[in-house]
């Protein structure tokens, strides 16, 4: 259906005069009416019923009043959001992140975009594997994303670190560590210890478990669970203690308290990515504001923000 056509089509239906319809539009009656015919021949129905005194709209008249006002509609929006990549703009900016990353950035980061933009859209995706988020955004299913480095680098990816994180140890309120300012791993060896596979939290896993290896006598793995509150619930319940990055210090979860590590441990590090020369001004608004947030003081408990520079 060509746009002219239901153009014209609207104009009458609305105004139900054929000579009005023109004038509104600028073009003669007999264009009107051509395009009207053309319509109703293409759809093989009256979409009006005339006479010489009046014009009004069939039921499938109505119907088609509906659906040429939403093309329109959608074939406006098309164009301006075309145009808007265009000049570097994106209409729904798909950003990903990780749980801590959403937990602490994404309230600072809408109400940024929002006052950079009112009409910026986001898609929020939650990221489980901080892999499968970077690949996400090389594979052009999201446009950016808040997760950890992978070990192994994605091609064709830039990074911007954000902060670094402690490890902190979650335990029972009623644990004898937990009247401690740190706590040292081997003080937990009698403790069961609730931890993360590596199939679902491999950085996670592996830092979990380089605490370990430089223990003495570390605690037993008694069980591996993939969600965080799940973990908390159950340390809450006396079940075992659990080793964590620092922001879930935040969630507010009874009869559990954290405390920093005695032994030397390697922080968890948090990055936005995103794709490698991407003329995108919505990407580059974003990694100013999430720049700001981070030096502003949305961080995990004793994290270090990372100058975008290093």
């Amino acid at each position: 259906m060509d746009p002219t056509t239901l153009r014209s089509f609207i104009a009458v239906a609305e105004l139900l005069h054929f000579r009005r319809a023109a004038e509104r539009l600028g073009v003669g009656q007999a264009v009107v009416s051509r395009h009207v015919q053309a319509l109703e021949h293409e759809v093989g129905t009256p979409l009006l019923l005339r006479t010489t005194r009046s014009v009004s709209l069939t039921a499938a008249g109505a119907t088609m009043l509906e659906e040429a006002r939403a093309v329109l509609d959608r074939s406006d929006a098309a164009l301006r959001a075309t145009r808007q990549a265009a000049a570097g703009g994106l209409p729904i900016l798909r950003l990903g992140g990780i749980d801590g990353a959403l937990n602490l950035l994404l309230p600072p980061i809408l109400k940024g975009l929002a006052r950079h933009d009112p009409a910026q859209r986001v898609a929020i995706t939650e990221i489980v594997t901080s892999g499968d988020g970077a690949a996400a955004v090389a594979n052009h299913r999201l446009d950016a994303a808040l997760v950890r480095p992978p070990a192994q680098a994605i091609d064709g990816l830039a990074w911007m670190g954000v902060w670094r994180e402690p490890v902190v140890v979650a335990l029972p309120e009623d644990h004898p560590a937990a009247r401690r300012s740190d706590v040292d791993p081997d003080a937990l060896c009698d403790t069961p210890m609730i931890a993360f596979p590596r199939h679902a939290r491999p950085i996670l896993h592996e830092a979990v478990r380089a605490i370990l290896e430089a223990a003495s006598d570390p605690p037993r793995i008694a069980l591996e669970l993939s969600e965080k509150l799940t973990v908390l619930t159950l340390v809450s319940d006396g079940v075992g203690c659990a080793l964590l990055p620092a922001w879930v210090s935040r969630l507010p979860v009874a009869r559990v308290v954290f405390r920093p590590l005695s032994a030397a441990a390697a922080p968890l590090t948090l990055a936005l990515c995103w794709r490698n020369g991407d003329p995108s001004e919505t990407v580059a608004t974003l990694r100013r504001i999430v720049r700001d947030a981070v030096h502003g003081g949305a961080v995990p408990p004793d994290a270090v923000a990372i100058d975008p520079k290093n």
